[in-house]
């Protein structure tokens, strides 16, 4: 992902300073009204958090690492359990990393 963070600044203040009539998309009039200092701060923050490593990480999370409560019957649509239950579990890969690593 940090990879790809100076491509994506590098475009979004392209799209903040273009005097393109036909840039109608959504993302090129908000970079139009944040301006180019402001997503260039953006980019830098989102760099600076990517890289924190203050976050308790499960660093193995898919499927099969959650369980969730049993559904009421099987036979009807429901998606969980009447609570919701769901549990994390095979835990022995967890470290401190950085926040977004077990969602990316």
């Amino acid at each position: 992902m940090i990879d790809i963070f100076p491509n994506m600044r590098d475009k979004l203040v392209a799209m903040a300073t273009s005097d393109d009539a036909d840039d109608s998309s959504r993302a090129g009039a908000i970079a139009k009204k944040l301006g180019p200092k402001l997503c260039l701060e953006i980019f830098a923050e989102a760099e600076n958090s990517y890289r924190a490593t203050d976050v308790p990480v499960h660093a193995d999370l898919h499927p099969f690492n959650i369980l969730v409560e049993r559904k009421p019957n099987v036979l009807q649509l429901e998606t969980f359990g009447e609570k919701g239950s769901f549990c994390i579990c095979d835990w022995e890969m967890a470290m401190v990393g950085p926040l977004g690593l077990d969602t990316g």
